[in-house]
C-alpha cells in the first residue's frame, strides 16, 4: 500500500492556475501524467503553459520569457458576434487613420480598400459560412497595468508599433501559421512613428538594442517586437517555441493530434503547448510573447476575440 501511495504521489498532476479556475479536469500538465492517463485509456489533452504571474509589472523592463496573467487590459465592449464587432470597431472613428482591417477568408488574405468594403466582405463571408478572421485597429484599447506606458491610459505612444493595437475576431479553426512577430523598424518610411526612446522605463527595447542595430546594418526594414494578447471570448490552442528552436516545416498545418511525441519535442525545445481562454466574460486571460519567440495560435471555438498590442 505504501508503495502504491508513493507512485500516486509521484504522478500527481500539478494543475495550472487557469485550468484550476476554469474547473478543467481533462488536461495533464507533465509528460509523466499525460503518459499515465493515456495508458489508462483516458481522453485527456496536454497543457504545458508558460509560467503564471499574478503581478508581472516587476518583470519589466527586460522580460524575455513568456508568461500568462489575469492582469489584463480592456476594450470598451467585447463583441459577441460579427454584427456587434462591425457596429463597434469596423467604422469611421475606430482608429486615428480610419485604417481598414486586415481580413483573411478561408486562408486567403483580402485587402479591404475601405471600412465599408471591409464590412461587406465580412458579412459575405459569414453568409457563406466561410472561416474568417479580421484584425481591426482600435485606438480605445486600455492596456494591462504592467505594459510600459509613457503616460497612463495612452493607447499608442513612443515605442509602440503603429497600427498593432488591434482587436482580432475570428471563426472556427483559423490561424496564420507559426511565426515571429515583426514590424517596420522605428523611423522606417512606412512607419509614421518616431524612434523608440532610450528610457528603459518606457520601452522594452531602445534604439541601441542589438536587434535594432543588426536591422540597420543589414539594411532590413523590420525588427522583431514584443506582443501581448488578451483572450476575451472563445478559445485558442497555442504553441510557443524559443528563438531558433522552431522545428515545424514551412506551411505545416497546426497539429491536431497532440500526443506524447509532439509534447516531448516541444518540451525538449523549451516550448509550451496550452489552450488560451478567458475565465469568464469579465475575467480575461493575457499572454505575453517576448520578441524572437515563435508562436502559433489556432482558433478552437466558433467565435473568438483577442485584443493586444506590440512594442519595439
Amino acid at each position: 500500500e505504501e508503495e502504491e501511495e508513493v507512485v500516486d504521489n509521484e504522478l500527481a498532476d500539478d494543475v495550472c492556475e487557469i485550468c484550476s479556475r476554469l474547473g478543467i479536469t481533462d488536461t495533464r500538465h507533465s509528460l509523466q501524467t499525460l503518459k499515465a492517463a493515456i495508458e489508462r485509456g483516458e481522453e485527456v489533452r496536454p497543457c504545458l503553459p508558460p509560467p503564471f504571474h499574478r503581478s508581472p509589472k516587476s518583470l519589466f523592463p527586460g522580460c524575455s520569457t513568456p508568461f500568462v496573467t489575469l492582469e489584463s487590459g480592456a476594450i470598451p465592449d467585447v463583441p459577441d458576434d460579427l454584427d456587434e464587432c462591425i457596429d463597434l470597431y469596423c467604422n469611421a472613428g475606430a482608429n486615428d487613420g480610419n485604417k481598414p482591417p486586415n481580413i483573411d477568408i478561408n486562408g486567403e488574405n483580402c485587402k479591404a480598400k475601405s471600412m465599408s468594403n471591409a464590412r461587406r466582405t465580412l458579412m459575405q463571408a459569414q453568409a457563406s459560412n466561410d472561416l474568417y478572421w479580421a484584425a481591426l485597429v482600435v485606438d480605445a484599447i486600455e492596456h494591462p497595468v504592467w505594459w510600459p506606458r509613457p503616460k497612463e491610459k495612452c493607447c499608442v505612444g513612443p515605442g509602440d508599433v503603429p497600427c498593432f493595437n488591434q482587436v482580432i475576431i475570428g471563426t472556427g479553426p483559423t490561424d496564420i501559421g507559426i511565426h515571429i512577430d515583426n514590424a517596420p523598424r522605428p523611423g522606417h518610411n512606412c512607419c509614421s512613428h518616431r524612434p523608440a526612446p532610450e528610457d528603459p522605463k518606457l520601452d522594452f527595447v531602445d534604439i541601441n538594442d542589438p536587434e535594432y542595430n543588426h536591422c540597420l546594418s543589414a539594411g532590413e526594414d523590420s525588427v522583431h517586437v514584443h506582443t501581448y494578447i488578451t483572450m476575451a471570448r472563445g478559445k485558442k490552442f497555442v504553441i510557443m517555441l524559443p528563438p531558433g528552436k522552431n522545428f515545424f516545416e514551412p506551411k505545416s498545418p497546426f497539429p491536431r493530434e497532440v500526443g506524447l511525441e509532439l509534447m516531448q519535442q516541444i518540451q525538449e525545445a523549451g516550448g509550451y503547448y496550452f489552450a488560451l481562454e478567458p475565465i469568464d466574460d469579465e475575467q480575461h486571460v493575457t499572454l505575453f510573447t517576448p520578441k524572437d519567440w515563435h508562436h502559433w495560435l489556432l482558433g478552437a471555438s466558433d467565435w473568438h476575440v483577442i485584443f493586444g498590442a506590440s512594442r519595439f
